[in-house]
């Protein structure tokens, strides 16, 4: 270097110190879990940052809640999945082929949906109805209940009730009522389901 400012040395004993205008920019040293550091900001002018399974992006830097449990963005993806009904006892009605569609997106452990449903054929289903083919299980805690936000078309409902459902814990599945109850809600029957559809969203967090 003309000025003698930037420079690749090994001040220290297993340390590589990279130096550029007579400031140090990056080093590679053997502590573990801590082997590359970067004194400024990083740059990918193309390519991608990939990451081993089970690390990500750590936030342990930042100040944390009382009853914060992970500060590792761990996971991001997104991604297509087939809808479908199904009663308590598994009986599936038969679901239009050309709508039948979700996508969500996955960002650590919380998973957005919104999908259409469309119903064929009522099938042998009957009774409780539930939704099905949820791209993640649901986490097994009570926190784990969420809401779902739906828009009926086509459904054999009485004027003036809207269909509602939750995410059931430790299943890949929604299930659906209907506010017809002083109290809030009934299961969604399949009588009332009938070859009708259903245009959802949801947010709700997973285990994985």
């Amino acid at each position: 270097d003309a000025d003698g400012d930037t420079s690749i040395t090994a001040d220290t004993d297993d340390q590589i110190d990279f130096k550029t205008g007579g400031t140090d920019r990056l080093t590679v040293q053997s502590t573990s879990g801590n082997n590359v550091v970067v004194a400024d900001g990083l740059t990918l002018t193309d390519g991608n940052l990939t990451v081993a399974s089970g690390h990500g992006i750590n936030f342990a830097a930042t100040g944390e809640a009382t009853d914060m449990v992970a500060e590792l963005l761990d996971d991001y993806e997104e991604g297509t999945f087939d809808i479908g009904f199904e009663d308590a006892s598994g009986n599936a009605m038969t679901m239009n082929s050309t709508y039948k569609k979700g996508h969500y997106t996955k960002i650590g452990n919380r998973v957005i949906i919104s999908g259409y449903g469309d119903v064929s054929s009522v099938g042998s289903a009957s009774g409780n109805m539930r939704m099905t083919g949820l791209p993640f299980t649901v986490l097994n805690d009570v926190g784990g209940y969420s809401a779902l936000t739906a828009y009926p078309e086509n459904m054999n409902l009485t004027a003036g009730y809207s269909v509602v459902g939750y995410t059931r814990i430790n299943h890949a599945q929604i299930i659906l009522g209907l506010t017809d109850t002083a109290t809030g809600q009934s299961h969604l029957q399949a009588s009332e389901l009938t070859t009708g559809n259903l245009i959802f969203s949801s947010v709700y967090v997973t285990a994985s």
